[in-house]
């Protein structure tokens, strides 16, 4: 299982994008104390110490151990290892063990597709760059 860190935008961040959106070239430049020969270096690096990197969140990575118990969670596992409490109670010790194999097994199953479609993901996610040009003193820089 492959989790991600979203953020949800707040109705005011909407509103704001939106008039983003809505604006022109010079009101976009005056809200953002730009310029059309883009920012100075100087202005750049007092901005990322105050803001931090303009960089992409990396999904947070969970151990194994932790993705195998989150597999628990889901229902008809639950509900097998209900039924196996249930058989264990009322004596039926054959059933209860088999029903426990049985959302192990699932589980496991559950896992193992999951990993092996987190890993090829990330294979694809490495061959990706990332790039931006930017305008810095009037000229055009990839980073």
């Amino acid at each position: 299982m492959h989790t991600h860190t979203t953020k949800t935008a707040s109705v005011g961040q909407c509103k704001a994008y939106a008039a983003y959106a809505r604006s022109t070239v010079n009101d976009v430049l005056k809200l953002t104390n730009s310029g059309l020969e883009g920012l100075e270096e100087r202005t750049v690096r007092q901005r990322q110490e105050q803001y931090g990197p303009n960089t992409l969140e990396q999904p947070t990575k969970q151990s194994i151990a932790v993705q195998l118990l989150l597999r628990l969670k889901n229902p008809l596992v639950v509900m097998l290892l209900i039924i196996a409490i249930f058989s264990w109670s009322l004596g039926d010790h054959i059933s209860a063990a088999l029903v426990t194999v049985m959302a192990f097994v699932s589980v496991i199953i559950s896992f193992t597709q999951e990993y092996k479609a987190a890993k090829e993901a990330q294979k694809l996610s490495d061959m990706v760059r990332t790039t931006a040009t930017v305008c810095r003193n009037g000229v055009l820089k990839n980073i």
